[in-house]
């Protein structure tokens, strides 16, 4: 029978490890993949901003201008946040003007899903209690 000094000698542990500059070079190819994915989403992301930006710029309905700043507002939302809430704030003035309720619920949601993506927790709970209330109203 094999002592545990037997089985594990120590010599082995005690060698210190060095990387090889295979894995090194892997972890850079990876990085740098990664990066590059990163930097295409964002620059397909402005793309379909900079599309619907030029969509508003030439319409002049309000339903239209209501449904464009709402989709603005669901592009930035997660990237830019700050943007998003003006656009969806915008959204909101027009049908408010307008009187396009059925828009309203919606860029309801997006400005309490952007005020609470921000911190801004009062104002989300002040979105979600008019959605709630209009929904009431609705019924």
């Amino acid at each position: 029978m094999s002592t545990f000094i037997e089985l594990f000698p120590l010599e082995k542990f005690s060698k210190p490890r060095t990387v090889s500059n295979f894995c090194i070079m892997k972890y850079r190819i990876i990085l740098f993949l990664l990066t590059l994915r990163i930097c295409t989403l964002t620059y397909s992301q402005n793309t379909v901003v900079d599309s619907l930006l030029n969509e508003l710029q030439n319409t002049r309905q309000d339903t239209t201008k209501v449904i464009l700043n709402n989709n603005i507002a669901k592009a930035l939302y997660k990237t830019r946040p700050e943007e998003a809430l003006l656009y969806a704030k915008e959204a909101y003035c027009i049908a408010e003007k307008g009187d396009i309720g059925q828009y309203k619920s919606v860029t309801n949601d997006f400005l309490a899903a952007t005020n609470w993506l921000l911190g801004k927790y009062d104002s989300a709970i002040v979105y979600v209690q008019e959605n709630i209330h209009n929904f009431d109203s609705i019924q």
